[in-house]
């Protein structure tokens, strides 16, 4: 037998040439994609909430005021059991196709850890070996010990490869490589919370003094924008123009660009119907100022709508069949953003998920704080709701403020995360209102709930889409069951 290509695990994942034997086999079976038993008692806290292991997690709260000591013990108990990771349909044909180019191309490092792992092994590793901390173009970490080494993104561009013991804190073993963090920034969290207020982005997780101003109860969805800090990595390395190189090394004018072929892997299965080497024309490609794949951006935030919208239909079906009202906040328009139109094309990529996918249990989607965004855009996105009995408006309200009717009614609520932080990001520095990651920490319960150190929750890999949504415990107030 031949030995194995890079071409030959690319072309697994183009439309029409997927191995049917091998599609079955990655097709999440709800069998084995079911919430598992009830954690074993860590002995660390009182039933309900024994299984909990709070002395794991080495970090510092900085406000106690969304702490779950203060919320029923039995209601944490079910949010705690409900949080999970989220996956794309498509998502683990990606996972495996991954892991099968390290086993077979990748460093000494990545041969030797992905030999045996499994694609929700993989899934796993991606929620669990994060930092606290990671932000800006220079990388900015405090690590899981709570340690802080600052900007450390030549250590970030080692990980996993021959130069990783030029590192002096990031291994393969412990955190995740570059390739991983752009596979990290495809998934999502998922989760029930009680809220403290209405969630505004400087709420600094101080109580609402009126608790009719608010929702008391709903979903959080953490979902990663495209990234674009680090030029040839992360989604630079996927969307933007290759930096010019006189060499096939990962070394562009002394910084570290992705695996060729994983890029391409990537590219591939955010585009499986297009050939991604017949794309390579930069006429083609680059449409956008001449270094921007505006058709592969549009791909790469499907990713993300897509497990939003698929993951609040499954939410409010398993909470009895109520109707999600579903709050959409701008992924990667912030400090991320290359170009001030990549507002009219979110909305516009936000629309092609609407035509796209068959939603049920959604009757509204809120789009919170997307400006700049042409009349003839808003017009389209709102037609592609109403096709679908979805109604979609463009909102500057806080996301979880009293809804007008919420009878029947689930809010889902998105933020924007990071591909590689624990949740919170910067509220682990304290930073209460540096970003809308730390403001979503502060008017819920997730800083806690989806914390893989305290709640062992990175396990439940679930694949929206694959028909056993529901199978998660029931979402709701306990007294209302």
């Amino acid at each position: 037998m031949a030995p194995l290509q890079p071409d030959d695990i690319l072309r697994s994942l183009q439309t029409g040439n997927q191995n049917q034997d091998a599609t079955q086999n990655l097709d999440p079976q709800p069998a084995t994609l079911k919430l598992p038993p009830r954690p074993p008692s860590s002995g660390e806290l009182p039933a309900p909430l024994d299984f909990l292991t709070p002395s794991k997690f080495q970090g510092e709260f900085p406000v106690d005021s969304n702490r779950i000591a203060l919320f029923p013990a039995a209601q944490i108990e079910q949010d705690a059991l409900s949080t999970r990771v989220v996956l794309h349909p498509r998502m683990p044909q990606l996972l495996d196709a991954f892991l099968q180019h390290k086993r077979a191309f990748g460093s000494t490092h990545e041969q030797q850890l992905y030999h045996s792992l499994t694609w929700p092994q993989l899934a796993t590793r991606l929620i669990e070996k994060r930092p606290l901390c990671f932000l800006g173009h220079g990388d900015t970490t405090r690590l899981r010990d709570n340690r802080w080494i600052g900007p450390a993104y030549a250590e970030w561009d080692r990980v996993g490869t021959p130069a990783q013991h030029r590192n002096r804190f990031l291994t393969l073993t412990e955190y995740l490589s570059y390739d991983e963090i752009m596979l990290g920034s495809l998934l999502a969290v998922s989760g029930p919370t009680h809220f403290i207020n209405s969630g505004g982005r400087y709420n600094c997780a101080v109580p609402a003094a009126d608790s009719n101003s608010f929702q008391r109860r709903g979903v959080m969805v953490g979902l990663v924008g495209p990234r674009f800090e680090r030029d040839g990595q992360h989604d630079s390395a996927i969307i933007c123009k290759p930096p010019r190189s006189s060499s096939s090394s990962r070394q562009v004018k002394g910084a570290a660009t992705m695996d060729a072929d994983v890029r391409r892997l990537i590219q591939q299965w955010l585009l499986p119907d297009d050939a991604i080497d017949d794309r390579e024309n930069e006429e083609v490609r680059f449409t956008l100022r001449g270094d921007f794949d505006v058709v592969m951006y549009k791909a790469r935030l499907r990713v993300s709508f897509d497990l939003l919208l698929l993951e609040a239909a499954a939410r409010a079906k398993a909470a009895g069949g109520k109707s999600a009202v579903v709050h959409v906040v701008g992924l990667g328009l912030g400090v991320w953003r290359r170009y001030r139109v990549q507002n009219q094309l979110f909305v516009q990529a936000f629309a092609e998920s609407l035509r796209a996918l068959d939603l049920q249990n959604i009757s509204k989607v809120e789009l919170g704080w997307i400006e700049d965004v042409p009349e003839e855009t808003k017009v389209e996105v709102v037609a592609a709701g109403e096709a679908k009995g979805v109604e979609v408006v463009f909102t500057q309200a806080d996301p979880c403020r009293k809804l007008d009717d919420d009878d029947g009614k689930l809010l889902v609520v998105s933020w924007a995360w990071d591909g590689n932080s624990y949740v919170g990001n910067e509220y682990w520095n304290g930073s209460l209102a540096a970003s809308g990651d730390p403001a979503a920490a502060c008017f819920s319960t997730i800083a806690e709930l989806m914390n893989p150190d305290i709640n062992p929750f990175a396990h439940r890999v679930m694949v929206v889409g694959a028909g056993n949504e529901e199978e998660s415990l029931p979402w709701g107030e306990l007294g209302q069951r």
